[in-house]
């Protein structure tokens, strides 16, 4: 109790700061079984029935060589509104996605295994379970996965950036800035017919499925996401140590996890969207790779190492209040170099909330933590 009583009086810098002294008691900020939860919101702005939620959990601290590590089980789920009086062949209503990280006490992932699962509306289920593993002097990871029954492997460098430090290691760490992308998708329209195409939103369109001309209809899936349970703040908390030593600001590379390469048959996508480095279902990324029918082990190209990685800021800004569910807190507010943000920490060094752009209308949206209340 003492302990508690300790941290939770001294500044966010020295709770930081001295997360290396606190290694017997909490590990970047997590007490061992500590679990944290994130949920979409606002309630009142979210499509009919859509839901996002993730999880984090630190399961274990071990020491391998002298030196701490920490494994982390991660989760997440997304469901879509049902369509209104119609079946489309291969939308994506529901994804499932499961697995774990191991990290050092620099936040470095040393390991990512995770599985995904996409319901497709009159299809079944797609699957596919990813897993890297850190080799090669910390230089690169070994990737495995499986889709459609094929076994792939493939080298993924990690690219040089000047906060990375091969030796240690540090510098790197898990989290898909991009991904909060997957919560703002682009309205699809389809007519009874079968045809598809992109509808963008307007300001005054419903955010719910309805007729919009003869034999047409309007739904929403996530055919076109990267991989969302990354759009994880639980793992963004892991790397808000760097930033309080930063002295207030910090250049970070992030690791983007990827689901499955590649695809042998020419003809048939995988998914919604067919193949991708980001993985089956994706749109638009600019980022394609044709099929490979005969190969089953890609090297760094034609998917280059920078796929992997993105490169953000972090500033902290100032201190202020925020909402958080039914509580108002004061909590640091950090800003992001890109079009998502801003982000709000904890005096602990956990990251509460993240704004996400406004839908066109106004409307708001967030991915915010839970209090244990609400589990």
């Amino acid at each position: 109790m003492f302990l508690v009583v300790v941290v939770l009086a001294i500044s966010a810098g020295a709770a930081l700061g001295d997360a290396q002294s606190l290694q017997g008691e909490r590990f970047l900020g997590f007490e061992i079984g500590e679990e944290r939860r994130y949920v979409l919101g606002p309630d009142d702005d979210l499509d009919r029935s859509e839901q996002a939620i993730w999880s984090i959990r630190l399961d274990e601290v071990f020491e391998t060589g002298g030196e701490p590590e920490g494994m982390f089980a991660l989760s997440h789920e997304w469901a879509a509104p049902p369509p209104i009086g119609v079946v489309i062949l291969g939308q994506i209503r529901n994804v499932e996605s499961a697995g774990f990280v191991r990290v050092n006490a620099h936040g470095f992932p040393l390991m990512i295994q995770f599985q995904t699962i996409r319901h497709l509306d009159g299809m079944g289920d797609e699957a596919y379970p990813v897993n890297y593993q850190l080799e090669d002097d910390h230089r690169r990871y070994e990737k495995r996965t499986t889709a459609n029954g094929k076994r792939w492997y493939q080298s993924v460098p990690i690219r040089r950036h000047s906060t990375v430090d091969f030796d240690t290691p540090s510098g790197l760490f898990a989290f898909l800035p991009s991904a909060p992308g997957c919560l703002d998708r682009p309205v699809r329209s389809y007519d009874q017919a079968g045809g598809a195409y992109l509808q963008p939103r307007s300001a005054g369109s419903s955010s719910t499925p309805q007729i919009i001309a003869p034999k047409t209809i309007r739904i929403t899936d996530n055919s076109g996401c990267e991989e969302s349970m990354f759009a994880h703040l639980g793992l963004l908390s892991l790397a808000m140590p760097a930033l309080w030593e930063a002295q207030g600001e910090r250049q970070y590379l992030f690791f983007t996890s990827m689901g499955a390469i590649g695809e042998p048959d020419s003809t048939v996508g995988f998914g919604a969207g067919g193949s991708t480095p980001y993985g089956p279902g994706s749109f638009g990324t600019g980022r394609s790779m044709r099929p490979q029918p005969s190969m089953s082990r890609l090297e760094g190209d034609p998917l280059s190492n920078s796929s992997y990685h993105q490169t953000e800021t972090l500033k902290f800004m100032e201190r202020v209040s925020v909402q958080i569910g039914s509580r108002t807190i004061d909590a640091w507010l950090i800003d992001i170099s890109n079009r998502y943000g801003p982000i709000y920490v904890d005096d602990d060094g956990g990251v509460i909330r993240m704004d996400l752009p406004p839908l066109p209308g106004g409307a708001e949206r967030w991915i915010r933590m839970l209090w244990p209340s609400e589990f």
